[in-house]
Protein backbone atom coordinates (compact mmCIF):
# COMPACT_ATOMS: atom_id res chain seq x y z
CA UNK A 1 0.00 0.00 0.00
CA UNK A 2 1.26 3.42 -1.12
CA UNK A 3 1.72 6.14 1.41
CA UNK A 4 -0.32 9.41 0.88
CA UNK A 5 3.01 11.29 1.07
CA UNK A 6 6.65 10.70 1.52
CA UNK A 7 9.08 13.64 3.49
CA UNK A 8 12.92 13.38 3.95
CA UNK A 9 13.50 15.41 6.99
CA UNK A 10 16.68 16.18 9.63
CA UNK A 11 16.96 18.28 12.47
CA UNK A 12 20.22 20.90 13.19
CA UNK A 13 19.56 21.24 16.95
CA UNK A 14 22.68 23.15 17.55
CA UNK A 15 21.30 25.75 15.14
CA UNK A 16 17.50 25.19 15.85
CA UNK A 17 16.65 24.51 12.09
CA UNK A 18 14.54 21.97 10.72
CA UNK A 19 15.24 20.28 7.07
CA UNK A 20 12.47 18.48 4.87
CA UNK A 21 12.20 17.69 1.02
CA UNK A 22 8.85 16.04 -0.19
CA UNK A 23 7.74 13.39 -2.66
CA UNK A 24 6.55 16.46 -4.84
CA UNK A 25 9.38 18.78 -4.75
CA UNK A 26 12.94 17.26 -3.74
CA UNK A 27 14.70 20.74 -2.77
CA UNK A 28 15.79 20.73 0.57
CA UNK A 29 13.59 23.73 2.40
CA UNK A 30 14.51 24.86 6.14
CA UNK A 31 12.06 26.13 8.96
CA UNK A 32 13.89 28.34 11.33
CA UNK A 33 12.65 27.25 14.72
CA UNK A 34 14.13 30.24 16.54
CA UNK A 35 11.47 32.00 14.34
CA UNK A 36 8.87 30.04 15.72
CA UNK A 37 6.59 31.72 18.34
CA UNK A 38 5.96 28.38 20.86
CA UNK A 39 4.20 30.73 23.21
CA UNK A 40 0.42 30.49 21.12
CA UNK A 41 -2.23 29.13 22.60
CA UNK A 42 -2.91 27.94 19.27
CA UNK A 43 -1.87 25.46 16.76
CA UNK A 44 -0.90 26.51 13.06
CA UNK A 45 -0.42 24.01 10.07
CA UNK A 46 1.05 25.04 7.37
CA UNK A 47 1.23 22.60 3.99
CA UNK A 48 4.61 21.03 3.27
CA UNK A 49 4.06 21.60 0.02
CA UNK A 50 2.19 24.57 -1.90
CA UNK A 51 1.73 22.97 -5.23
CA UNK A 52 2.50 19.47 -6.36
CA UNK A 53 5.46 20.14 -8.95
CA UNK A 54 9.21 20.33 -9.13
CA UNK A 55 10.57 23.35 -9.70
CA UNK A 56 13.67 23.81 -12.15
CA UNK A 57 16.70 26.14 -12.03
CA UNK A 58 18.10 26.71 -15.60
CA UNK A 59 21.56 26.14 -15.08
CA UNK A 60 24.01 27.63 -17.96
CA UNK A 61 27.54 26.45 -18.50
CA UNK A 62 29.75 29.24 -20.16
Amino acid sequence: MARPWKATSAMDTKALRYYYRTQYNSRLRVIDLKAVDFGKDNITYVPMDLEKGQDFQKVVIP
